[in-house]
């Protein structure tokens, strides 16, 4: 058998493991816009109301209310979802409202790890709105609790020892693979701390979103990811109890054990970055299974009492086993890291958020923590292992060996508690928001991003000269103004209307087009317009619509814009529609 044959049956399962992800794309459910936007003030009744999520909400436990402007429940809507992933609900109006505000109340429930948000969009029919009807309000249902980082923490721990322990046997000479009846101990353990605490983080899952255990596991996304991780955990856990048989029953059970790895990333934050995002995560699981499950198994199942075992076993264990491991630890560790340098690349913005959110600085511990442990493990590695392979060269006395083996595996106990540290962090991590996700830094709404400078636009058209200024006024909130001045730079007295028109064509979210018109400002000076738009990331086709006194048909001028990641308005990769158009910077 070739040395290196045990990590090859470890890269054929995760290879297997692999083929079994499918893409899935969500982040949390927070409000990206509205149809018609904020701002907006009702002639009359609407008959329906699009909200635009940036992930579509789950739709089993979601739940939209219309209520009056004090907070007094009307009615409950049904909702209608469409998009690709659901992301657009559109919410019918079943009867006719009378003039006044209103506010419509929503609860989305993350499709991944089932966070739950809620929100406020406010509603004006017929009557000056109230103060906020140009601003929602949205936050995490609740702040993540110390009960829930703990529980967490110690699915986390059961998880990859019972998944590591399971998969050690991989690496091991054939000698040296203990009866199941040995480990028993040691997985059942495991296997009960992952159920127990698992049916805790249900049972507070439940009271954060407000609906049944049974209404989350079978009619959310994320429940039914954890229902398939407890269903693999519970047949594994059977298997274990009735007792292992033979190579075929091993491979089965780890297969088990990668699914419930496999289940796991489903649900995580990183899923929101789609296939590659899930395929990342569950490789830092599984490097981190290998490498804790592996510690354990050699500090308190494989090396005590070494004098106990035959000269051929010891053997094994120096030459065989320990070096293999040691192998397997180095690739765990690249594998850890690559991963979470990208994983702290997708959701750490910039530096600030490294230490002014939980999720950040519990990233930045977990980092931290990684460094002791990579040093003891640099030096079970290059000094402990090569120390061990020549006593075995050298046929040395048993006396030799002892002090070795203790200090290695007093240096193994300390670096699996090191680990076990760290899962805690994994654990604070999984209940907090990534700061580049709204919410994640509650409580400082006083702290102002910095805003880009007016967007600008001169555009001539027959004998007339368009001005349009888009300006942000805070988040997802514009104000467009729009001035129609003759070739003197005097404003018109005809115009009698400016309007503005808005169509997003980043991708197909349905029929996105919708026209204000703006307000008259100091007699027609200038036409302003105030609300959540353009909002969505992508490009984007703006028309000014100006109808002007005695002309037959009304002005209307089209201007291709691209709204990015950040929010600033530029102009469209695509070729300018006239020629006469001009971006004043």
């Amino acid at each position: 058998m070739s040395k290196n044959q045990p990590l090859i049956k470890v890269f054929f399962l995760v290879l297997i493991g692999s083929f079994l992800m499918w893409v899935n794309t969500s982040a949390h459910s927070y409000l990206a816009a509205v149809e018609p936007p904020l701002g907006t003030v009702f002639d009359e009744s609407p008959e329906f109301i699009t909200l635009i999520f940036t992930q579509g909400p789950d739709t089993g436990p979601s739940e939209y209310f219309l209520e009056s402007a004090d907070g007094e429940p009307i009615s409950t809507f049904t909702p209608v979802y469409e998009g690709e992933v659901n992301e657009r609900v559109i919410l019918n109006f079943d009867e006719t409202l009378a003039d006044g505000n209103y506010r419509i109340a929503w609860k989305a429930i993350s499709t991944t790890d089932g966070h739950p948000t809620r929100g406020i969009v406010p509603l004006a029919i017929g009557v000056e709105p109230a103060e906020s009807t140009s601003e929602v309000v949205q936050t995490e249902v609740t702040d993540p609790s110390v009960v829930r980082m703990i529980v967490r923490w110690l699915i986390f721990l059961s998880m990859t020892i019972m998944v590591g322990s399971l998969l050690f046997p991989l690496i091991a000479p054939n000698q040296l693979v203990p009866p199941v009846r040995s480990q028993k101990p040691l997985l059942l353990g495991s296997f009960f701390v992952l159920i127990l605490f698992g049916l805790i983080d249900l049972l507070i899952q439940s009271q954060e979103v407000g609906a049944s255990i049974t209404n989350i596991l079978l009619e959310s996304q994320w429940g039914l990811y954890q229902l398939t991780k407890y269903i693999f955990a519970l047949a594994i856990g059977a298997l274990i109890f009735s007792g292992i048989q033979g190579r075929l029953g091993r491979l089965f059970v780890q297969l088990l054990s990668l699914g419930v790895l496999l289940a796991q990333s489903l649900a995580s934050h990183n899923a929101s970055l789609g296939l590659v995002g899930t395929i990342s995560d569950w490789v830092h699981l599984l490097a981190a299974s290998l490498w804790l499950g592996g510690l354990v198994q050699l500090a308190w199942i494989w090396m005590p009492q070494p004098a106990k075992r035959s000269n051929e076993d010891r053997l094994a264990l120096m030459q065989t086993l320990i070096p293999r491991f040691s192998q397997l630890a180095l690739i765990s560790v690249i594998l850890i890291l690559i991963s979470g340098v990208y994983t702290a690349y997708q959701h750490i913005p910039n530096l600030d958020a490294l230490f002014s959110s939980m999720y950040g600085r519990a990233l930045l511990a977990k980092g931290i923590l990684l460094l002791p442990i990579i040093a003891l493990a640099a030096v079970n590695r290059f000094v402990l292992v090569p120390k061990m392979k020549q006593w075995v060269q050298s046929h040395s006395e048993d006396h030799s060996l002892k002090p070795i083996l203790s200090r290695f595996r007093r240096l193994v106990a300390v670096e699996a508690l090191l680990i076990v540290a760290v899962l805690f962090f994994a654990g604070v991590l999984t209940t907090a928001s990534p700061p580049h996700l709204p919410g994640a830094h509650r409580g400082h709404h006083e702290e102002t991003a910095e805003v880009e400078p007016p967007f600008l636009i001169h555009h001539a058209v027959e004998d007339m000269m368009l001005e349009i200024q888009i300006e942000q006024i805070q988040d997802q909130q514009r104000v467009l103004t729009a001035k129609v001045l003759d070739l003197e730079q005097n404003s018109l007295d005809t115009v009698l209307r400016v309007s503005f028109a808005f169509e997003y064509l980043g991708e197909d979210l349905g029929d996105t087009f919708f026209q204000i018109v703006a307000d008259k400002i100091n007699e027609g000076e200038s036409y302003r317009l105030e609300g959540g738009y353009l909002t969505l990331p992508g490009p984007w086709k703006v028309d000014i619509i100006v109808r002007i006194r005695q002309r037959l048909n009304d002005l209307e001028v089209t201007f291709p814009l691209e709204v990015s990641e950040h929010g600033k308005v530029q102009w469209a990769e695509s070729e300018a529609l006239d020629d006469h158009e001009e971006h004043d910077e």
